[in-house]
């Protein structure tokens, strides 16, 4: 019996991945249903809040043949009622809002359930609102503004798969407040060395598997994107570089408004002048368990693919002797996640391919992302774009080489 559902964003490959590196058990059965994880394992919903790539989650609270849905009424009222019951001197006087999207299924009308759910609750005692959207599915803004969470508000999805229906109840959501303010509110963005979205790098932090006390380090930090999120998630030993002090700057300020603005705990998290292609020039051997990172990806503006060429020899040259030099300051079994660019042309989609030094591609996901039909790369690596823009995001995951793991 699957017993949570986890709502993803736009990307849901990425998400998808986030979600195995967290919540990673072997006995752990998934189902997907569009851009929803139904998981059987038993999960803290308190980790939702760590996620960067998940809009809502919550639990599943019935599941009934996909004939019987004329019962869906009865099982959302009936949840309804064991709140407002056990609520009701908090409740007294409050209108109960409720919400609910339908997955998969064409044959539920939406605006007859939720008059029958309103008519019914109101022969009850009880003075309800169906919320509804203007898009088809109830958005995490829209939980969050009609306080559709509970015990005061209720936001339902009905999921069909199969021969299954599967009701749940939102008890999380995105704080995509907080992001949106760490990403267009901090004081210094640089388009130059990066427009890293805080979602985003909360995902790469998550998809390394770095423990808290683990050093990690983002030799690429422009504007501290990385930092501040490897803040947020409480890791302990946080190093960033850049060979632009601008960046550096830059970095400390953002890194300075995010524990005043967010009042976080002071992390041990150095911020230093350095080129990434001689980090064992400033770094001792063996000394950073983690890298993450999205690096220099090219000129936003003008590039064609009649002149690419000269860009791509520029990174190429780049990542390769990075590299090179992350393999020294780096421990056994450390591993790297980066971001490296696809140049979206409409005549073709052109991938870099830097010498690897004696790291390899990290592919231990891939078997079973496969078997869940997710589209990878040409080297099994998940893409996170938009279809729009002209650089599209790589997703690459490193780990060491050695002579007895070839």
């Amino acid at each position: 019996m699957f017993k949570y559902f986890f709502s993803t964003g736009n990307n849901f490959n990425l998400s998808l991945l986030e979600f195995l590196k967290i919540f990673s058990n072997k006995n752990n059965q998934i189902l997907i249903v569009k851009n929803i994880i139904l998981s059987n394992e038993n999960i803290n919903l308190e980790k939702f809040n760590t996620l960067g790539g998940f809009i809502k989650a919550g639990k599943i609270i019935n599941k009934i043949d996909n004939n019987d849905h004329h019962l869906l009424s009865q099982i959302i009222i009936k949840k309804i009622e064991e709140f407002v019951k056990n609520n009701k001197t908090l409740l007294r006087g409050r209108k109960i809002k409720f919400s609910f999207s339908i997955f998969e299924n064409k044959e539920i009308e939406a605006k007859k359930l939720g008059m029958e759910i309103k008519k019914k609750l109101k022969e009850n005692n009880i003075n309800s609102r169906w919320v509804i959207s203007k898009n088809e599915k109830i958005s995490s803004v829209i939980i969050k503004t009609n306080k559709l969470i509970p015990p005061f508000g209720f936001d339902f999805n009905i999921i069909n798969h199969e021969k299954y229906i599967y009701i749940t109840l939102t008890e999380k959501i995105q704080n995509f407040q907080e992001f949106s303010l760490r990403d267009y509110g901090r004081p210094k963005r640089d388009a130059y060395s990066g427009m890293l979205p805080p979602k985003l790098a909360r995902m790469l932090i998550n998809i390394s598997q770095a423990k808290k006390n683990d050093k990690l380090l983002d030799p690429f930090c422009g504007s501290g994107t990385i930092l501040t999120e490897a803040n947020f998630l409480g890791f302990k030993n946080i190093t960033g570089t850049d060979i632009s002090q601008k960046a550096i700057d830059d970095t400390k300020e953002n890194l300075k408004w995010t524990r005043n603005k967010f009042n976080l705990k002071s992390s041990n998290i150095k911020v230093e002048l350095a080129n990434a292609q001689n980090l064992n020039q400033k770094f001792k051997k063996n000394y950073f368990d983690y890298i993450i990172t999205e690096p220099y990806l090219g000129p936003q503006r003008k590039l064609t693919i009649h002149n690419i060429s000269k860009t791509i020899k520029e990174l190429e040259k780049l990542y390769s002797n990075f590299l090179k030099s992350a393999f020294q300051i780096t421990t056994l079994n450390s591993k790297i996640v980066m971001v490296w660019p696809i140049f979206n042309f409409s005549e073709k989609k052109i991938f870099i391919n830097p010498d690897l030094f004696r790291w390899q591609y990290n592919h231990e996901d891939q078997s079973f992302l496969k078997k869940l039909n997710i589209p990878l790369s040409y080297r099994n690596t998940i893409i996170y774009k938009r279809e729009k823009q002209k650089i599209f995001r790589e997703i690459i995951i490193l780990s060491k080489k050695y002579e007895n793991n070839k």
